[in-house]
Order: structure tokens, then sequence, then C-alpha cells
């Protein structure tokens, strides 16, 4: 999987994956749930639609990464996690559930995106 960037719909989760490299891997779908991330290379990775619930990103370069769709229930970033140029139209703040498969969608309006101004969704 490392040698070839592909990831796709693979389940990480609680892995340590600290430090590992998957710059440009295509982690569309991947679970990386309650994964430590930290000083992560993701460099171009593509995470859309990942569960990146609990994982730790400390010090984690998201440059250039796309996160559009991602699940980004309780993850663990710090000042020092990276996300210049990241691409993002839309993030999920809780995993989906039947009754509510769009939970707390950011931006809330399902036909706004965040223009790739991923610090919109701190707040």
């Amino acid at each position: 999987m490392l040698e070839t960037g592909v990831g796709q719909d693979i389940n990480f989760d609680r892995e340590n994956l600290s430090g590992i490299n998957f710059k440009g891997a295509n982690l569309i779908d991947a679970s990386f749930i309650g994964a430590d991330l930290s000083q992560a290379n993701l460099q171009d990775a593509d995470l859309s639609r990942a569960k990146l619930v609990q994982a730790q990103l400390n010090g984690t370069d998201l440059t250039g990464a796309t996160l559009t769709g991602a699940y980004i229930q309780d993850w663990g970033i710090t000042t020092d996690t990276k996300f210049d140029g990241v691409r993002c139209e839309y993030v999920y703040m809780r995993l989906p559930i039947p009754y509510n498969p769009d939970p707390l969608r950011k931006p809330d309006n399902n036909k706004d995106i965040l223009s790739n101004k991923f610090e919109q969704i701190e707040d």
C-alpha cells in the first residue's frame, strides 16, 4: 500500500502511524478513527470523506491535502499541524448516523462551500 500510494477504503483505526509518509496517497474513504498521525507527512494526500475522528495530528503536514467531506469529530490538531494550501469544500463535525447522513456539516448550508478557507471551520 505505501509503495503504491493507494489506501482508499482502508481501515487504519487506532493504528500508530506517527511519522508515516502518506505523501500524495489516495486515502479516499479511509478510516483513521483514534489513529496517531502525529508528525505524519500527508502532503497532497486525498483524504476526501476520510474518518479522522479522534485522530492525533500533532505536527502533521497536510500541505496541499484534500479534506472535502472528511469527518473531523474531536480530532487532535495543534498549532504545529500544517494546513497550507488544503483543498476543502466542506467537512462534517460528527460521524453520520442512519437518520442524519450529513451531521453538523460545515458550512451548514449544503449549497455553500468553504472556498478553500479551511480556517473557517474552526469556529
